[in-house]
């Protein structure tokens, strides 16, 4: 992907990330949420990347262009595995290093977006853990993604679901009032609103 932007005509850079905007726009418009969200996250793939190709002069720029290959590669073969536990651990691991100190002051970086990026690989993480049946894991991955994402419902909502499952109720349901915060219409609300019922 490095390699495809760099040979990419700069006049295409930025309309091609916002195309890909406006095309996750238009998904969550009719619904489909999934689209949406992996739509925005190739927008801030190809300006973390772009951002990277446009390190020629910095002596880190080799280190985050082999740190970033190594994740690109490792969430595809990750996505291509779908659920596969240690897929996730080593797309999360590499998403991890990017984000390590000795990056941080190298100019031109998005960090926003790897952080966005890095955080949604872990509640992906998260989702593959609990469909496994290991809550407490998964947990942990559900609160890594929301450190890096705070902001983002979805990652909330899944959290909910992991202290529900693990009997924590009293912080399923203040959990569940951040996350009704974030995004009140979210449809899956009602149901975790019911399990924690059921389960109180």
């Amino acid at each position: 992907m490095l390699e495809f932007w760099r040979a990419l005509p700069a006049a295409l850079e930025e309309p091609l990330a916002a195309a890909a905007e406006e095309f996750a726009r238009q998904a969550e418009q009719a619904g489909d949420l999934a689209l949406a969200q992996a739509l925005r996250e190739r927008a801030e793939g190809l300006r973390a990347i772009r951002a990277i190709a446009d390190q020629q002069a910095n002596p880190m720029r080799q280190a985050i262009q082999q740190a970033w290959q190594r994740y690109v590669e490792l969430v595809q073969a990750a996505e291509a595995s779908e659920h596969d536990i240690a897929a996730w651990q080593a797309a999360v691991a590499a998403g991890e290093a990017l984000l390590a100190p000795e990056f941080a002051a190298t100019p031109g970086i998005d960090r926003s977006a790897v952080r966005q990026m890095v955080s949604s690989a872990c509640n992906t993480l998260g989702n593959a853990l609990h469909d496994a049946g290991r809550a407490e894991e998964a947990l942990a991955a559900y609160d890594r993604a929301i450190a890096l994402q705070p902001e983002e419902a979805m990652w909330r909502r899944n959290r909910v679901g992991a202290l529900i499952d693990l009997g924590r109720h009293d912080e399923a349901a203040e959990e569940l009032t951040r996350a009704r915060a974030l995004e009140p219409d979210a449809v899956r609300l009602a149901e975790l609103e019911a399990r924690l019922r059921d389960q109180q």
